[in-house]
C-alpha cells in the first residue's frame, strides 16, 4: 500500500513534488533497499506516463544513490555529491508498533480503546488499508455500538436496506 501527496513547488517553478510513503514493517518480504524501486513500480503501474515526467527519485533512508532522469533516462548520483545532503542513510523513526501483529498483518490497535468505553476509529486501528482502514474500523465500531442494543441493531439493519434499495 503506497501513499502519495501531491505538492506544487513555490513559483517560479512549475514542478509539482510528489511524495510517496510505505510502511515498511522490520521483517518482510520486502528489503529497505527494494522499497523504493516496488513504490515506483506501484506508482507507473497507477499513473503509466509518469516516467516520462520523473526528474528525480530519492529516499533519504535507504542510502541509495539519487536517481536523476533526464528525459527516458536514469543516471545514478552518489549522494556525497550532492550539496547539503547526507553521504549516508538516515536512521528511519518507527511510526507503528503493533504486539502481536493483527489480522494478516493489516491490524495496528484494538477497536476498543484503553480507556474504558472508548473505540478507535482513526487510521492507527488498520493503517495498512489507508482510508478503507478507517471506514472500516468505524463500520466495526458501529457494529460494537449498536449490538449492545436490540433496537439500534435493528435501526442499523433498515438503514442499511434502504441504502440498498434506494
Amino acid at each position: 500500500m503506497v501513499h502519495l501527496q501531491r505538492c506544487d513547488l513555490p513559483p517560479p517553478s512549475t514542478d509539482t513534488l510528489l511524495v510517496a510513503e510505505i510502511l515498511l514493517p522490520d521483517r518482510g518480504p520486502l528489503s529497505l533497499l527494494e522499497a523504493r524501486q516496488a513504490v515506483l513500480d506501484a506508482l507507473t503501474a497507477e499513473l503509466p506516463f509518469l516516467e516520462r515526467h520523473l526528474v528525480l527519485v530519492d529516499s533519504v533512508h535507504d542510502g541509495l544513490p539519487v536517481w536523476l532522469y533526464d528525459g527516458q533516462r536514469r543516471r545514478l548520483v552518489e549522494r556525497a555529491a550532492l550539496k547539503g545532503a547526507a553521504p549516508g542513510a538516515e536512521p528511519m523513526v518507527r511510526q507503528l508498533e503493533v504486539d502481536p501483529p493483527g489480522y494478516l498483518g493489516l491490524a495496528g490497535e484494538p477497536i476498543r480503546g484503553p480507556i474504558e468505553r472508548t473505540l478507535l476509529v482513526g487510521r492507527s486501528v488498520l493503517p495498512g488499508l489507508g482510508q478503507e482502514g478507517q471506514l472500516l474500523a468505524a463500520w466495526g465500531a458501529a457494529r460494537l455500538v449498536t449490538r449492545t442494543d436490540r433496537r439500534k441493531e435493528r435501526m442499523r439493519r433498515d438503514m442499511w436496506s434502504k441504502v440498498e434499495i434506494g
